[in-house]
């Protein structure tokens, strides 16, 4: 298939990861690369390109794009394929990265190091009344305690600094890092009118927040936070009137941003999906994936990255591949 560059204007049919504003905030090198079918325009990928010392990446920002709902699994493999091979060529890359969570592909190319991975996404053209009998029973009813006991749920980018402030405290309860106040900003301010911040509030004072980057195709639940304790049900209010706002804004989608296939049982990561998965949406499976041309450059910059961050971070597809491998080994030592 015959890969070429595109030009692709800001359309809020499209996915909001793939908005040149969105883009250029990642990266002031960015694009869109197409690929057809009997010479017409069937996929697009957006991209950015990334350069530091000797090293040399491309990371995509969304799924495939597909154009045409009739198009196979084998036509998408076969654009994906063709998409290495144009970086490789063209772009000179060293390597393709792992994607961010939003980044849930059908398929993989045939090269590529991949690991299953998913979304919970709630079809907003369902009428409210489908919407609330979708919910878990538990997530109905603590809604309703926290709206009896007068959660406040404030939206608006007034509350920038609050929700950068929760945001940034969750974040440091799990012992990982988030960007700098000036970053968080210049998202927020990059997207002007796609995105909204939400924070619930219990007698005045903040529970939790979340960040929502939309366009028409969806709402991206991008980052959430809040005190250590929320009070009950405030979280859960939260998103539930955010679901309820951007269907009437016309939101086709409402995407939670990231589910592991198998979490381990009784973990943190097993609870947080499972507060996701209580909002009645489906999960959608599929994979991130990563791709390595010049293996010793790559495991240079892993080696320099872990020296500057005084660590090596693995990504999820590493972590998930790990998680696979004990899994395996343990069911085998149990038969």
């Amino acid at each position: 298939m015959k890969i070429k560059e595109i030009e692709l204007k800001k359309d809020n049919k499209s996915p909001v990861f793939a908005f040149p504003k969105y883009l250029d905030f990642c990266s002031s090198a960015y694009g869109w690369v197409g690929g057809g079918v009997n010479n017409e325009l069937k996929f697009i990928l957006p991209y950015t390109l990334k350069s530091k010392l000797c090293f040399r990446w491309v990371m995509f920002y969304t799924a495939t794009i597909c154009l045409d709902e009739n198009l196979t699994i084998d036509q998408e493999k076969d654009f994906l394929n063709s998409v290495v091979e144009f970086f490789k060529a063209e772009k000179k890359i060293d390597f393709i990265c792992s994607p961010p969570v939003n980044a849930v592909f059908n398929v993989y190319p045939s090269e590529a190091v991949s690991a299953a991975f998913g979304t919970y996404l709630i079809d907003l053209s369902l009428s409210e009344e489908i919407l609330w009998d979708k919910l878990h029973s538990k997530h109905r009813n603590v809604i309703r305690k926290a709206m009896k006991d007068q959660v406040n749920i404030k939206r608006g980018k007034e509350y920038l600094d609050l929700a950068y402030k929760l945001i940034k405290e969750t974040q440091l309860r799990s012992d990982k890092g988030f960007s700098s106040i000036e970053k968080f900003k210049e998202l927020i301010n990059s997207l002007e009118n796609n995105v909204e911040i939400f924070v619930s509030f219990y007698k005045d004072k903040p529970q939790g927040c979340a960040v929502f980057l939309y366009s028409d195709y969806a709402v991206y639940y991008r980052h959430g936070g809040s005190i250590e304790r929320p009070f009950t049900g405030s979280l859960n209010l939260l998103h539930w009137e955010a679901i309820k706002y951007f269907k009437a804004k016309g939101v086709l989608r409402y995407d939670f941003l990231g589910a592991r296939i198998k979490p381990d049982k009784g973990s943190k990561l097993e609870g947080i999906q499972r507060f996701k998965s209580r909002f009645g949406g489906e999960l959608r499976q599929g994979y991130l994936w990563k791709l390595v041309v010049r293996k010793w450059k790559y495991r240079l910059f892993q080696f320099i990255f872990a020296i500057k961050n005084g660590t090596f971070e693995e990504d999820i597809i590493d972590q998930e591949i790990k998680k696979a491998k004990k899994d395996n080994e343990k069911n085998i030592a149990d038969l």
